[in-house]
């Protein structure tokens, strides 16, 4: 049955770039509107739909409001664009994700849900690689001790447990590469955390409070994100 929706799904998002690629072949005869907003829609929309099957809501809000900067003259609200648009973009980010965060967040945790496409893994190596594209991926990790690990996600989600693994004495390193997707990592309170991510029309947020302890080895996260976000629980 999972392969059977992960097919469905290739097959879908297969016929709708399809058509998009016919849409922009129509618009360079027909002219219906400007090629940059074109694109950006037919980029943005695949965006928002995954967002709202997942109820990713910053998924939903920013890259509308990206849809609204790009077609501001075609719909009369240049006087509100870029800043202000993207300025409720966040709030409304916010705000959605307090109402219904906990909701979720069990929702998920439960069981009684699978997203299509979801992934679950227990990780002992002391090395780790996810690549999502499209889909969800969960990881446990489990090593005893754990070194590296690279996150590549693209129109996704990964989330990340690191609270049964132990640090290798050395010190450890995650990458994390993301567009358009969320990233959540589920981290001790104890373990020393060094945060370098660059973001562009992104951000990383964390949850609860870090209390590191002064003997244990550094975590260091790095990594580029764009239209995404990184959650960072200390749990």
């Amino acid at each position: 049955m999972k392969e059977r929706n992960n097919r469905i799904r290739k097959i879908v998002w297969g016929i709708f770039l399809m058509g998009a690629a016919g849409l922009v072949i129509a618009n360079a005869y027909y002219g219906f509107v400007e090629f940059f907003p074109l694109i950006c829609a037919v980029v943005i929309a695949p965006v928002i739909i995954e967002s709202l099957v997942h109820l990713n809501f910053v998924g939903v809000f920013v890259p509308a409001a990206l849809l609204g900067i790009a077609f501001s003259k075609q719909l009369g609200i240049e006087s509100i664009t870029p800043w202000p648009i993207l300025a409720a973009s966040v709030l409304l980010t916010v705000g959605f994700s307090i109402i219904f965060h906990k909701r979720n967040s069990k929702w998920f945790m439960s069981g009684l849900h699978l997203e299509d496409g979801e992934t679950f893994e227990d990780v002992l190596d002391d090395e780790m690689t996810c690549t999502v594209k499209f889909g969800a991926s969960t990881k446990y990790i489990i090593s005893e001790n754990f070194e590296k690990a690279y996150l590549d996600c693209s129109f996704g989600s990964i989330k990340a447990y690191f609270d049964n693994a132990k640090l290798s004495p050395n010190g450890a390193k995650l990458h994390i590469n993301s567009s358009f997707s969320g990233v959540e990592l589920y981290i001790p309170r104890n373990w020393k955390i060094v945060e370098g991510i660059s973001a562009f029309m992104g951000g990383v947020e964390e949850k609860s409070k870090n209390i590191p302890d002064p003997d244990s080895p550094t975590l260091s996260i790095t990594g580029n994100i764009s239209l995404s976000g990184v959650v960072i629980y200390y749990i």
